[in-house]
């Protein structure tokens, strides 16, 4: 395979287990804000100290969509890290084969 070596083959590994770790969290984490997880109330926008925010069904449903589309959007940000990840990593196997020891 072709191309560009930009980063060596440990930290196309390490990148390649954090972005794989990152992708299933951010997604869980989104489903949660989806579902209108109580737990994550205090990490929205919403200002518990304003009542017209929090009592506002339609203000605190925007809130945790807004927020979930936040972790699924780094979630794919993460997913185009795992594929160069993965592409770096194929780059420097091939590399290793014609590298004298």
């Amino acid at each position: 395979m072709a191309g560009a070596k930009v980063i060596g083959p440990k930290c196309s590994k390490y990148c390649m287990v954090t972005s794989v770790w990152a992708i299933v969290m951010l997604s869980l984490l989104g489903l949660a804000y989806r579902l209108h997880s109580p737990a994550l109330y205090l990490d929205t926008y919403i200002d518990p100290t304003v009542p017209e925010q929090y009592m506002n069904y339609t203000y605190v449903s925007e809130a945790y969509k807004d927020a979930g589309n936040n972790c699924f959007i780094a979630a794919g940000i993460y997913a185009a890290v795992l594929l160069f990840s993965i592409w770096q990593w194929r780059v420097n196997e091939s590399r290793a084969a014609y590298t004298i020891q």
